[in-house]
Parts: C-alpha cells; structure tokens; sequence
C-alpha cells in the first residue's frame, strides 16, 4: 500500500511517501516512478538487515530497527525482535518503507504538517530514528523486571526449576541483540548530526536516549550472564552435594560388602564357619568398624 503521508505545498516543497507491507507490485512502482535503484530494494527485501546509513549522490538510504511489541518471550534474534524500516530521501522527497504497522509514522507526518516552518528530510530521519529508539524502552523495563524477579527466586527458592537456565540464556541473548541493534542505531544517528539550532536540541536527546538504552542493555545482559553462571554454580553444588552423601555411604557399605563377600565364598575348609558364635562375631566387627568411620568422618567434618 503506497500513500502519501506529506504533499508538498507553496513554502514547503518535500514529499513524504509511505509503503506499508509492500509487494512485487509496490516496489515496480518505486522504481519506475522514483528510480528506486534494485540494489535498494534488494535490501528492503532482507528481514534481517542491520541498520545503516549509507549516503549515495542524490539523497541517503536509512535502514532502521523498530522493537516487535507482539515479539514472542521467547525471541532472541533480529528478526523476531524488531521490524525494518527502509528510508530513501533524493531531493525534495522521502519514502519510508516497512511490513508492519508503525503508529509513530503517521504521527511525526502530522507533526511536521503542523510546523509554520519549512523542514528537511534530514530533520524527520532524526524524528524516526528518536521514534524507533522509544519503542524499546518497555522491553528495557521489562527485561531489567525480569532479572530482578529471576535473582530473588534463585536466592529464595531451595529447589533449582530446569526452565530457569534456558529463560536466562534467552533473556541473556535478547538483551545483547537489543543492545547491538541500539549501538547500530546510534552510529546512523551520527550521519544525520546538524549544526542547526532546532535540530541540534533534538539530536542530542535522541543522542542520549540511544546512549541511555545502550548502556541498560548492557547492564542486563551482564546481569542475565551473572545469573546464569550463579545457576550453574548452585546446580553444580547441589550435584556435588548428592555426590557427596553418596560417596559416604559406599565408604560405609564397602568393608561391610567385603566382610560379608569373604564369608559368602562357602569353602569347606574355612576356619571360622565351624565356630559357635561366628554369625554374632561378624556382627560385631560391622558394627564396630561402622562406628569407627563413622567418628572419623565427624572428626574431619565431613557429615
């Protein structure tokens, strides 16, 4: 669906043109009425193309990442967190191209179409890169929400739930997915940097806000790993734990097995089968040699 979000008018010249889950169709139309080159459109058929800033002779090409509100919990690679959007700019015109609904496209069109002044495609990149950048501040909330949640129940609970390692890793990995998006996304925004007073105020919360995101990123992602080694170590000393209490009870059986396998060879000229009381003699060698270790094991305080 191709339309046009701002027509150009007496002072202000530019047109905004909007496709919206284009098709073979669409992207025919793009390039034969605007020369939109294929190498372009090449990438705007790529689901998970990073985003760029790449400056051509008539204008820029922008790639952007916008955050999947609906992104199932558990996504953890480009494409399922985020969803393109493709900017072509050449003179006085500017087409912005992506498959999923975005709200926040229209309302910087309105935005703009209410200035009293004239703008540039470069000042309404700059408003779609901030947009973009925003649409990640409930999944940051959320996964340092998370974390927090995931760190009180592995102090709290005695038991280890298997789950938690694989919702750990995941949180782990989306974090750092997010965190490399938002970097790349902050290196596009240095492309479009001006000297203009209006835009300069913009830029530099836009700067901030793709700083801010870049470093909570971080932050969770060493907090997921943290949480993931410690899960590890608890689960390692609950099975050392097991390995232990097993250890102590075959160094209390295996002199009782090797008593009772002697005796249980039945050769006829054994000298302690014919005695009266060997079966209670017996008996009392285990219990005395149980008791033996079992004062040597609470003497090193190892039970």
């Amino acid at each position: 669906m191709i339309r046009k979000l701002i027509t150009p008018g007496d002072e202000q010249p530019l047109c905004w043109i909007d496709v919206q889950s284009p098709g073979a169709t669409e992207f025919e139309a793009l390039h034969q009425t605007y020369d939109f080159s294929l190498e372009h459109i090449q990438d705007c058929l790529d689901p998970e193309h990073l985003p760029k800033a790449e400056p051509f002779e008539e204008g820029h090409f922008v790639i952007l990442r916008a955050y999947q509100q609906d992104a199932p919990a558990d996504a953890h690679t480009v494409q399922d967190l985020s969803t393109k959007i493709a900017i072509y700019t050449k003179d006085h015109l500017l087409i912005t191209i992506h498959r999923m609904p975005l709200p926040f496209i229209e309302e910087i069109a309105k935005r703009f179409e209410q200035w009293q002044k004239a703008f540039s495609t470069r000042q309404i990149i700059v408003h779609l890169i901030h947009e973009s950048l925003e649409s990640y501040r409930p999944i940051v909330v959320e996964l340092i929400k998370q974390i927090d949640e995931y760190e009180v129940r592995l102090f709290q609970e005695e038991e280890l739930q298997p789950q938690m390692q694989r919702r750990l890793y995941f949180l782990k990995r989306k974090a750092g997915v997010l965190r490399n998006i938002v970097f790349l996304m902050q290196e596009v925004l240095s492309a479009f940097r001006s000297d203009k007073k209006h835009q300069s105020f913009y830029w530099q919360d836009t700067l901030d806000l793709a700083q801010h995101l870049q470093n909570t990123f971080r932050q969770a992602e060493e907090d997921a790993g943290s949480l993931l080694n410690f899960y590890l170590s608890l689960a390692a000393h609950q099975t050392n734990e097991v390995m232990r209490i097993l250890t102590i009870f075959s160094v209390f059986f295996l002199p009782l097995t090797f008593i009772v396998g002697v005796y249980g060879m039945n050769f006829e000229y054994m000298p302690e089968l014919k005695m009266h009381y060997g079966y209670f003699g017996v008996w009392g060698v285990m219990v005395l040699l149980t008791v033996v270790i079992y004062f040597i094991f609470k003497k090193k305080k190892w039970l």
